[in-house]
């Protein structure tokens, strides 16, 4: 028997154009710390014949440099497979974790939000579909909304589920918007059609909605029924 939290979603093939996103991902990412840190090294090797007294400054930045390469792995070994977290407990403590990962690397307040009876009812496919979509949001705000709070929440009523990240960052203008889905580079860096196709696989609709005077919401929203649609995603 298949364990509970382990679904189709990360057994299917990845479409080309998420390998693409992965593969620049590493480059620009842990690839591209550890071409940095090989100079680095470079550099350390000369300071040891030359002058001892300034290894330390140069030992503090290599560390910097290979924490946020860690980090930066680590979220794409997630996005490939779930983290133990989400596997053996679920969604909702695996938001509380990474609620506090994001506190901690990127210095944001993040407050999770949750329905208490969401836990008993979500489907195990919509909470895998949460769960990237809820990685690509966060990864969004981090990077590019110069934000201080995000809220994740999700909720029911009698009609759907919704998961919603809402961050009080710099916001994204409706000409912004266009730019990003006319742009294949954007496309790619704001992870947009990878939400939209997760949202579609199950039915479901999001929609990114800028706030006044700052701010960004990502929402969305899955009616209820007997079984959502599958697909490659």
């Amino acid at each position: 028997m298949r364990p509970p939290h382990e679904i189709s979603l990360w057994s299917t093939p990845l479409k080309e154009s998420e390998r693409e996103r992965i593969v620049d991902r590493l480059k620009q990412g842990p690839g591209q710390v550890l071409a940095n840190l090989a100079i680095e090294l470079r550099t350390l090797l000369y300071i040891l014949d030359t002058n001892v007294e300034n290894i330390r400054p140069v030992l503090e930045s290599m560390l910097s440099e290979l924490e946020v390469g860690l980090a930066e792995l680590q979220e794409i070994v997630e996005e490939l497979y779930p983290s133990m977290t989400f596997r053996e407990l679920g969604l909702i403590p695996w938001l509380r974790e990474i609620a506090q990962r994001y506190e901690q690397q990127y210095h944001l307040d993040v407050q999770v939000e949750v329905d208490p009876s969401v836990e008993r009812s979500l489907p195990p496919r919509l909470a895998n579909v949460f769960y990237r979509v809820t990685q690509e949001a966060l990864r969004n705000v981090a990077q590019h909304a110069n934000a201080q709070h995000v809220v994740i929440r999700v909720s029911e009523d009698p009609h759907e589920w919704r998961l919603e990240v809402e961050d009080d960052g710099e916001g994204v203008s409706e000409e912004q918007l266009v730019k990003i889905y006319s742009s294949l580079q954007a496309k790619q860096t704001f992870g947009l059609p990878i939400m939209h196709d997760l949202a579609r696989s199950v039915g479901g609709e999001l929609v990114v909605l800028t706030r006044s005077p700052r701010g960004t919401l990502v929402r969305l929203r899955v009616p209820h029924r007997e079984e959502a649609p599958t697909s490659e995603v």
